[in-house]
This record gives C-alpha cells, structure tokens and sequence, in this order.
C-alpha cells in the first residue's frame, strides 16, 4: 500500500486487500474496509466497509469494532442501531482496543448523544453506571469505563 520499490497503486492494494480478505485473512478485512471508507482504490462504498469490518470483528479482530460501531452509529452503510453501536464499542474497550479507548475517554463527541446513552444504559445494566441516563460522559461514566476495561 505505500509504493515502497513500485509505483503506488491503490486500486492495486485494494484488489490484494480483497483477496486476502476473502481467504479469511482478518487484517486485509480491515484495511480493505478503511479502504473502501475513505475511498481509497475504488469509489467510497459504506456498505462494503460495513461487510468486511463486520467479518473482521466476528473474527474476533477487536480492531475492526470501532470502525464498525461508528458506522452503525452514523447509519452509514448499515442501518443506524445504537444498540450496535454501543456494544461493539463496548467490546473493543474491554479487549483494549486503543481506538475505542481514545473514543470512548478522550473523544465520545465522537458518538451520537443515541449511543452514548446506550452505552450509559448498558453500563448501568451490569451495576458499573449509576448515574442518569444523559449522555454526558461525566467522571461517573469515566470511571464506569476503566472499570469496565477492569472487568
């Protein structure tokens, strides 16, 4: 993909990624569905993002969730859920997926107020959120998040 000793083709990558991909590689899944997100190698096409991260991730790659939570958050390719959002977001955190780290305790403007309410309500579902229901991401949420990654 970066061209190093060839000429730089992302349609080329993009053809190998798919390739590896379909014979069950779990990394060319992800990177041919950042690919075809950001429409590097071929027109930008959410649904075949949402396909290949959703094979990454119930290939168990915790890497590909977060990608596949904001798409089901955004309805990007997917029909909007953010019931499935918030779980796979959830899942990624609890195997220390740096994105949904970043997402979920730096950055969860990332998310709709929909998913993080859903993420509040699951949080509260197993007695480690105790607060209201709002999705603001106060330090009560904060600390039910590094214990969830702590489960």
């Amino acid at each position: 993909m970066q061209g190093s000793g060839v000429e730089k083709n992302l349609a080329e990558s993009l053809h190998w990624l798919v390739k590896a991909a379909e014979n069950g590689d779990v990394g060319g899944m992800g990177f041919a569905a950042g690919m075809y997100l950001r429409g590097e190698g071929s027109e930008q096409n959410p649904h075949r993002a949402a396909m290949w991260y959703q094979k990454a991730a119930d290939a168990g790659a915790s890497q590909a969730m977060p990608g596949l939570s904001i798409l089901y958050d955004e309805g990007m390719g997917v029909r909007r859920s953010p019931d499935k959002a918030a779980v796979l977001m959830l899942r990624a955190l609890g195997e220390d997926d740096e994105n949904a780290s970043r997402i979920l305790l730096k950055t969860p403007g990332e998310l709709s107020l929909a998913t993080r309410k859903e993420i509040q309500r699951r949080l509260n579902e197993v007695k480690l959120y105790h607060g209201a229901i709002d999705g603001r991401f106060g330090p009560g949420t904060q600390r039910a998040l590094n214990a969830w990654t702590n489960e």
